[in-house]
């Protein structure tokens, strides 16, 4: 090419690779992973709790769990809590659990007492239950139940970042006509 072009000549070279030893990358499934959303130093776009969009800092998302917010702007958002007598068994984060007299279900966010839920169905946990997990067959009494701050997670959508032809961070995106959070945020969910 050199004899043809020249030494200061320019050449656009397009070609096909094939690779023949790819090694597929292992994901590890992380469930309730909780991110605090609050006014902070930078105040970049996606990372404060009136943002129509709002980053999750992971791709990968697959689940949105809850959004909680606070409605104070000095204080963060908690979820609910029960407090728990003496466990047996070992609880898992994520894990489904069911109030044996409420009939209550959630999904644990910390294994610990007091164990921090999101709670999946209409009804609440009462003092009167003794909750069991789906898969762990963990159980334990509930000596207290702590509200937790409002659940506003009807108001957004996740999206995932995947799209046809890139791979973005995923985000969870306001819905038209929602409500502005008036307090700090604490969003629940589950990625790879």
């Amino acid at each position: 090419i050199k004899v043809l072009l020249g030494n200061a000549a320019k050449v656009k070279l397009t070609a096909t690779v094939l690779k023949t030893s790819v090694t597929q990358k292992a994901k590890t499934t992380s469930l309730m992973k909780q991110l605090i959303v609050s006014t902070g130093t930078t105040d970049a776009y996606g990372t404060r709790p009136t943002d129509k969009t709002i980053s999750l800092g992971h791709a990968d998302s697959f689940n949105l769990a809850a959004v909680y917010d606070s409605e104070d702007t000095s204080t963060d958002a908690v979820a609910p809590t029960l407090t728990l007598g003496t466990i047996t068994g070992t609880f898992t984060r994520g894990e489904k659990i069911t109030g044996s007299a409420s009939s209550a279900a959630g999904r644990i966010i910390d294994t610990s007492s007091p164990m921090s839920f999101v709670l999946t169905s209409s009804g609440t946990f009462t003092t009167a239950d003794t909750i069991t997990g789906a898969s762990s067959g963990a159980s334990a009494a509930v000596s207290a139940v702590t509200t937790g701050d409002i659940v506003i997670t009807s108001r957004y959508e996740l999206d995932t970042g995947q799209r046809d032809n890139y791979y973005d961070i995923s985000r969870i995106a306001r819905k038209p006509g929602a409500a502005i959070p008036t307090g700090k945020l604490l969003v629940v969910h589950d990625y790879l």
